[in-house]
């Protein structure tokens, strides 16, 4: 599912903070009639699916947050520590095939 305000979808009503967005996916997962459901969070999706957590405990089945920091939830040095594995999926020769790479 596409957050609201992104791609064809209209702008949100209430903002784009993780908590508006998340009330509105909440809300289209009730209207599908998903009274209880996995939630998998990636990269800024993984921001809204803590949201959605903490907001409605009691519709999140299972949660999967993967591939980002969330901000002011845990010291991010030691992940950002090793962010040229992490941000080329854990292999630091991605980077140098990317630049060095003959057609």
């Amino acid at each position: 599912m596409t957050r609201p305000g992104i791609g064809d979808s209209d702008k949100p009503l209430g903002g784009y903070d993780t908590g508006s967005v998340g009330a509105v996916l909440h809300a289209v997962m009730a209207q599908l009639g998903h009274q209880r459901y996995s939630l998998v969070g990636h990269d800024i999706g993984m921001w809204i699916g803590y949201a959605m957590a903490s907001d409605f405990p009691q519709a999140i089945e299972r949660l999967v947050l993967t591939e980002a920091v969330i901000p002011g939830l845990a010291p991010a040095r030691r992940f950002l520590s090793r962010r040229r594995r992490i941000f080329f999926f854990g292999t630091s020769c991605l980077i140098s095939w990317l630049i060095y790479r003959k057609p």
